[in-house]
């Protein structure tokens, strides 16, 4: 009777713990927890009716991420990333990219051909509308750039880029603050890079991501760096 009492505190602490997680990382995501922002343990134990332990729990998994940073002495912050990380982190989706696109040359089903295709004609669509709709957008475009990533088959590659994103949601934010001539083009690229998939052309698929994801980003203006 023991064990499974203590097996059920265990399950209860755990729940908690996840429900803190996931808590903090959509807000952090959904910026409604601001970079720079500090978090108080004493304040969200409160929130939650429970102990410090499952929030530094909470906090270190976002820590492993990336997403919080902790400064001795001064508390637990939400990471803030600088110019050149940000750079740092299109270079490496760039690269993951290209990588995903060689793999999936040989792995992509007819289906995931297919739902990308889709993909794309919804994008259009969206364009299309008289009113334009950033966040419907993004939706669609984080899901066709994903299901290239998961079309290499690499669990790797897939959590690295999930990581990524983490780190950076507004790189998928394609739309907002963006002209609609900038889009558009966009979603021709996107296009034209499942032609290339389809055709089988590796040379020329590397080719149009690297365009695709780094030549027309606003951060290549301001922050400079050669690929």
């Amino acid at each position: 009777m023991k064990d499974d009492n203590r097996d059920s505190h265990d399950n209860h602490d755990n729940d908690l713990v996840e429900r803190i997680y996931q808590d903090l990382r959509n807000g952090i995501v959904q910026e409604t927890i601001k970079p720079d922002q500090k978090l108080s343990e004493t304040t969200l134990s409160r929130s939650y009716n429970c102990s410090r332990t499952p929030i530094r729990e909470a906090f270190k998994r976002l820590q492993y991420e990336g997403l919080l940073l902790t400064i001795p002495k001064s508390g637990t912050y939400v990471r803030k990333e600088t110019p050149v990380q940000l750079v740092e982190i299109e270079q490496v989706r760039t690269y993951l990219e290209k990588l995903a696109f060689r793999l999936a040359i040989k792995t992509i089903t007819p289906r995931e051909l297919a739902e990308q295709a889709e993909r794309v004609e919804k994008m259009k669509h969206l364009l299309d509308q008289p009113t334009f709709s950033p966040r419907e957008f993004s939706e669609v475009h984080f899901a066709y750039h994903r299901g290239l990533i998961e079309a290499s088959r690499n669990d790797l590659l897939c959590r690295t880029f999930d990581g990524l994103n983490l780190r950076y949601s507004n790189l998928f934010q394609e739309g907002a603050g963006t002209s609609m001539d900038v889009v558009r083009t966009s979603n021709r690229e996107h296009a034209l890079i499942l032609e290339a998939l389809k055709a089988g052309d590796c040379a020329l698929g590397e080719d149009l991501i690297e365009t695709h994801l780094w030549k027309h980003k606003k951060i290549r203006n301001k922050y400079p760096v050669d690929l």
